[in-house]
This record gives structure tokens, C-alpha cells and sequence, in this order.
């Protein structure tokens, strides 16, 4: 598929085994993944399980245990940074552009502190975008589309060894 290609599945059901497959070659094409569901089917799950088996090697010095990340270091269990989640319904717009500040009489945008985004370290992941359309904010679902559509957002660009899956709710439920 070449770059602003888009293939779309409209109306079809698909089983958890194909949704696993769509995330695999997700991150083959580095393109974008749009999942539908109803609550609590276990969308979320798959993508945090592709996101083990695709990524977790990259992480030597984290294990997955019992499903979740295990920092061996600390002998804690953490978040996993091979899988990064950001809930729609969660944040607000200035978590992901920044606030607009004056720089010698011009004005730009001041990146977020402690971004929500992952970092240009070289390893990859997914990049989660949960409840995407669930946010009331059209500012956030407008950046949360620019990010999935330019793979930027602001000054942020995603780096390439991550791909991005988003999710969202059917409209019906």
C-alpha cells in the first residue's frame, strides 16, 4: 500500500484471530490501523498483545509476565513503554499541541511537558489511541486525527518505527 493509500472495511465482523492478523500487518506496512468495537470485546487486549509479540524484544531490559511489563531492574511491574496508550475521553488538547506562548513578539506553540507522545529512542512500538471518538473536545479528536493522518502533530513527528492503531466505540453503543 503505497503512503495516503487507505483500505476500509465498512459493516464486516471480524473475529479477535483476524484482529490480531490486521495488527501484524499493521506494523508490517507502517500504516495506520482504525478498529470499531463494542465495549469490552477485547480490542484493547489484542492490540496490547500484538504490541508484545512485535515489540517487547526491543525492551531487554523488561519481561512480559502474566500479560503485563516487569521491569527486571526494580523487580516492578510498569506500563509498557513498547505500547503507549492515549484515551480520548481522557485528555485534554494542550496535552498533545502545547499552549500557545509570545517568543520575542511572535506567537508559537510551547511543546507539552512530559509528553504523552513516545520518544525518538530508537526502539519501536505501537502507539494506542484509545477512544478516539469518544472525547467531547473537537480539539482533541482533530490532533488525535492529524496525528494518525500526517504522523505529527505540532513539531512532534512520530518516529518510523512506530505505528499507530486507534480505537473507538461503534456509534451505536
Amino acid at each position: 500500500m503505497t503512503k495516503g493509500t487507505q483500505r476500509q472495511t465498512t459493516g464486516n465482523t471480524i473475529s479477535q484471530k483476524q484482529l490480531e492478523e490486521f495488527v501484524k500487518v499493521t506494523a508490517q506496512l507502517r500504516e495506520p490501523l482504525m478498529v470499531w468495537g463494542a465495549p469490552g470485546v477485547g480490542k484493547s487486549n489484542i492490540i496490547q498483545q500484538g504490541a508484545d509479540d512485535l515489540f517487547a524484544g526491543e525492551y531487554p531490559e523488561y519481561e512480559v509476565r502474566n500479560g503485563r511489563c516487569f521491569e527486571k531492574a526494580t523487580g516492578k511491574y510498569r506500563t509498557r513503554p513498547w505500547c503507549i496508550e492515549i484515551r480520548g475521553s481522557l485528555i485534554q488538547s494542550y496535552d498533545l499541541i502545547g499552549i500557545p506562548e509570545i517568543v520575542e513578539g511572535f506567537t508559537r506553540w510551547a511543546p507539552p511537558v512530559g509528553s504523552l507522545l513516545p520518544p525518538h529512542n530508537g526502539r519501536g512500538g505501537i502507539l494506542f489511541i484509545d477512544e478516539l471518538m469518544n472525547s467531547e473536545d473537537e480539539n482533541v479528536r482533530q490532533a488525535l486525527l492529524g496525528l494518525i493522518n500526517d504522523r505529527a502533530i505540532g513539531s512532534y513527528t512520530l518516529p518510523e518505527n512506530w505505528i499507530i492503531i486507534a480505537a473507538s466505540n461503534r456509534a451505536e453503543d
